[in-house]
């Protein structure tokens, strides 16, 4: 009787230590894990939960490739289905938000973006700096805050899907090199491509002033 009462205490421990560990391993998952299990138990297939994830404005594409290695996706694979999952909903969107209807219904979001500005309002090429401003995941920054902050400032739609498009791509590269190479491949990414956007705006630059020197020097030569 001693022994058996001793082997149910220690099943009972057993027990208890699995029942919490479990309880500790699911409060250690983030948000994106979380929807992802609950999307699971209704059978949606992972390729759609993930795409779904990506579109959350709460979770986006920088959540969303997590939890594609969390699943055991190929990288490829969850690579595409992020960068389309966070970016296809911004086209319907964007069109949405030129209705009184739904740019009242936004309103709150989009005041929201107007505090993050910044420079974006005076950029000399807005439509590198929204990308740049959607690429690099830091808090605040985003395809739902770029698709706002586009509508501010007016971008033409096809100028506006083009810059989101490219900033969600490279917010999907950031962090597939922060999954795959850590914190300094992920900079090592980051600073490469904030370099080459940083290049090409100053190409922009230098092409515009020296178009107004000539023309300055043309209106020049007819007096």
């Amino acid at each position: 009787n001693a022994k058996e009462r001793v082997t149910a205490t220690a099943t009972a421990a057993a027990t208890a230590t699995g029942a919490k560990a479990a309880m500790v391993a699911e409060a250690e998952q983030h948000m994106g894990q979380k929807i992802a299990a609950k999307l699971r138990t209704f059978g949606i297939p992972d390729l759609l939960v993930l795409m779904i994830i990506s579109a959350l404005p709460v979770v986006e594409l920088r959540g969303g490739v997590p939890v594609g290695y969390w699943m055991g996706l190929d990288p490829v694979v969850v690579f595409i289905a992020c960068v389309l999952g966070n970016f296809l909903p911004m086209i319907p969107l964007l069109f949405a938000l030129k209705t009184p209807f739904f740019a009242k219904i936004f309103n709150p979001f989009i005041e929201l973006a107007r505090s993050k500005l910044g420079d974006l309002e005076t950029s000399q090429s807005p439509l590198i700096a929204l990308a740049v401003f959607i690429g690099v995941p830091l808090p605040g920054t985003g395809a739902w805050t770029g698709l706002f902050i586009a509508h501010i400032l007016g971008m033409r739609t096809d100028l506006a899907l083009i810059s989101i498009f490219a900033g969600v791509a490279m917010a999907g590269i950031i962090v597939m090199a922060l999954c795959e190479l850590g914190m300094k491949g992920a900079l090592i990414a980051c600073i490469a491509m904030i370099g080459a956007g940083g290049s090409w705006i100053a190409q922009k630059i230098m092409s515009s002033r020296s178009g107004h020197g000539g023309g300055a020097q043309d209106s020049g030569s007819h007096h």
